[in-house]
């Protein structure tokens, strides 16, 4: 069975020491969102694994950026609380930037690709279509594993979706149909069922959290990768 290190489109690593990567960052086929403090040896795996272009930037002058935005290759949202120039660096890269009142740990309420977005039955209908105008996806509200913030239980990318190890089969097939992808459930990072917040994906590979196990890691794999 080969090493994780022969397999080129998965890593493991620390943001700024964390094994939380998809805190601190975001991404989508063509741009990696990612803190100040990230190494030079973080960016080098982003361009590796992610084949992306690093951005660093914050987020209401936070390094959470994984937690205050949502994105895919059509667009992002943001929170109210952004500062100016934060959003103006933004507007060099994408296209759509929509910037939402209801909350701010957009993030852990919303996860998307290009084909669909689940979103946090908290928000307003207002808000949701303002986010489904930049995404430029139908977005459907729907609790993931009982929990409303459905953006932490889940990641999608145009490839596969993983989420919560409590999503019932009812759910993963809404997902499949929401996604247009097959997925399955796992966790990451020794059992946190959050995946969102220890993978950093897209449709070239993925950087995990360096706490995730073997098994964690082909699980990730499987519903992200195999066969896609």
């Amino acid at each position: 069975m080969p090493s994780l290190r022969d397999v080129m489109y998965l890593e493991q690593a620390n943001i700024i020491g964390n094994p939380f990567v998809g805190v601190f960052s975001s991404t989508n086929d063509n741009i990696t969102l990612l803190p100040h403090q990230a190494s030079g040896e973080f960016e080098s795996l982003v361009r590796e694994v992610l084949k992306t272009k690093p951005v660093k930037t914050t987020i209401y002058n936070s390094s959470l950026i994984g937690v205050f935005c949502c994105m895919n290759n059509n667009g992002i949202v943001v929170p109210e609380c952004i500062y100016k120039e934060e959003q103006e660096l933004l507007s060099e890269h994408f296209d759509n930037v929509a910037v939402i009142k209801d909350y701010t740990a957009i993030g852990n309420l919303i996860t998307c690709n290009d084909a669909g977005a689940v979103a946090s039955p908290l928000f307003s209908d207002k808000t949701i279509k303002t986010m489904e105008k930049a995404l430029g996806v139908d977005i459907t509200k729907m609790k993931v594993a009982g929990i409303d913030t459905c953006g932490s239980c889940v990641i999608a990318t145009n490839k596969g979706f993983l989420a919560n190890p409590n999503t019932t089969k009812e759910e993963i097939k809404a997902l499949e149909k929401i996604f247009g992808v097959p997925g399955d459930i796992g966790s990451v990072n020794y059992g946190n069922p959050f995946v969102k917040s220890g993978i950093l994906a897209n449709v070239n590979g993925a950087i995990i959290g360096s706490l995730a196990t073997p098994f964690e890691i082909g699980r990730i794999d499987e519903a992200l990768f195999f066969g896609r």
